[in-house]
């Protein structure tokens, strides 16, 4: 599910990436609902739209739409 994020990701850089520190931690426990929730709740949400709604939803189920 990390491999989609990232995709989805990939304009903020590593330095941006790692602004995302909840996220990632749930996504190394393997928490994959905790970290979609951590995606939506960020200011990138706002940024990018629905685009979060959907990679949100590629983390939580591991399937691209």
């Amino acid at each position: 599910a990390l491999v989609g994020t990232h995709a989805g990701l990939h304009h903020l850089g590593l330095s941006g990436l790692l602004g995302f520190s909840r996220m990632l931690r749930a996504a190394q426990a393997g928490d994959w609902e905790r970290a979609a929730e951590e995606m939506l709740d960020s200011a990138w949400r706002g940024q990018v739209g629905d685009r979060a709604t959907r990679l949100a939803h590629q983390m939580r189920t591991g399937q691209w739409p």
